[in-house]
């Protein structure tokens, strides 16, 4: 090395010598620094966490206070075409709750058509407020449902109906827990039906409904029904291997003209389906299917009750028919079919009868049978009744029959019965 290079090398031997002295401190900067600026980083994510917390709390307070009950009223309103009242409206991180009512908007009535006591959908306040609201799940809880008809069974209610234009519309899966329907029917008690349980969920292009009812009243049901993709027409059936017959409960069940129960009462038990049928430009379609067992009935127009009743009585959109029926009378065997048609401004109710040794003096009085004759009766009937406008009853068509061990004022006889209407009552004649 010369003695040229000596001077920068001994500059370069003094820096070097000064960074070495000075690091330390600059190490101790530095590591401040990251530090400082680590605890700015942390209160500025604090900050914002908590802003960001605070601005959830007051949307879901927002949301869940009286104005956003009144807000959801008018949204619920808008969308549904009649009045909806918001009572309660619970709004989550996965999930709102929400209790309403619709009331009627007859001005005669002061009713609900609709009570919800809670309606738990898989809505999230993010769905809420991106207005992406499609629930795929919902649970519906304390349902009540009424439906007001005219003596007719003309619809009095008007029921909500979705505002068009919103695009095609999918029923989620839905829970039903303790719903309860009412109808109430000019002429009739009203008919209260609840405790139903069920779900209603999506099978290929229709939707599917099973469910159960256990009412107080009414007994233990199973319910099934099929909807239609679009909801407009489909049909539900109740179905029961015990249900209670009485007259009560008969004449509230809804659409059945109160004649058919003028005409025949009951008491005891029975088997039982009910379907109801609804599609677009018809009435409510309806069929009472009930099948006795060994109960017991009375039939008014003819003075008359039997017991251990078994047999078909169908009622379906107002013509009522009874099918192999077979009971006891007077200590005999009587079978009965017929029918009759509500629908038409006179009615004929048509009987065909068969009776197996009836003991004729424990028939009515009004029969017209001589208190002198005795016997057990067989043979048959057809028969007609013919009621008008006015409740005037015609009583028409014959029958025939013959006495087993008759007897006429204590004698041993032959007689022969002929039964015909007269006088407003069916009557026998005897030939002796």
């Amino acid at each position: 090395m010369s003695v040229a290079h000596l001077p920068s090398l001994r500059n370069n031997i003094a820096r070097g010598a000064l960074v070495a002295h000075f690091r330390p401190v600059f190490d101790r900067s530095s590591g401040c620094l990251v530090k400082r600026i680590a605890r700015i980083l942390l209160w500025v994510t604090g900050i914002a966490l908590v802003v960001l917390w605070l601005g959830w709390v007051a949307i879901r307070g927002y949301l869940n206070s009286t104005y956003g009950q009144r807000i959801a009223s008018q949204q619920l309103s808008q969308m549904v075409g009649t009045t909806v009242e918001v009572s309660s409206l619970g709004v989550g991180t996965s999930s709102t709750s929400i209790s309403l009512r619709i009331p009627d908007p007859t001005p005669e009535s002061q009713s609900d058509l609709i009570k919800i006591g809670s309606l738990e959908a898989d809505v999230s306040l993010l769905n809420l407020l991106t207005s992406q609201v499609a629930p795929t799940k919902v649970t519906a809880n304390d349902i009540e449902i009424l439906l007001r008809l005219d003596a007719d069974g003309k619809r009095l209610s008007t029921f909500p109906k979705f505002a068009q234009g919103g695009g095609a519309f999918t029923i989620p899966t839905i829970q039903l827990h303790n719903a309860r329907i009412r109808v109430q029917q000019t002429g009739h008690p009203e008919f209260d039906f609840g405790g139903i349980n069920g779900s209603l969920k999506r099978d290929g292009d229709a939707y599917v409904l099973t469910g159960d009812a256990d009412e107080l009243k009414w007994g233990k049901w199973k319910i099934t029904g099929k909807l239609n993709a679009n909801a407009t027409e489909g049909q539900f059936q109740l179905d029961s291997n015990d249900a209670p017959l009485s007259d009560v409960l008969l004449r509230s069940i809804p659409y059945v003209p109160t004649e058919v129960w003028d005409h025949l009462s009951a008491s005891g038990q029975t088997a039982a389906t009910i379907t109801l049928t609804f599609r677009p430009g018809h009435d409510l379609g309806y069929r009472v299917d009930l099948h006795p067992k060994k109960a017991m009935l009375s039939f008014p127009s003819a003075e008359v009750s039997v017991s251990d009743f078994v047999g078909q009585i169908l009622v379906e959109d107002g013509r009522v028919t009874v099918k192999d029926a077979i009971m006891q009378l007077a200590e005999g065997v009587v079978s009965i079919n017929g029918s009759c048609d509500f629908k038409l401004p006179n009615r004929v109710i048509t009987t065909n009868v068969k009776s197996n040794r009836v003991n004729i003096r424990q028939l009515p009085d009004s029969w017209g049978l001589p208190k002198e004759m005795e016997g057990k009766l067989t043979g048959s009937a057809n028969l007609q009744l013919h009621i008008g406008l006015d409740g005037k009853m015609d009583p028409r068509g014959n029958g025939r029959g013959e006495l087993e061990d008759a007897k006429f004022a204590g004698l041993n006889a032959k007689i022969e019965l002929k039964l015909s209407g007269r006088g407003g009552r069916f009557r026998f004649d005897a030939n002796k």
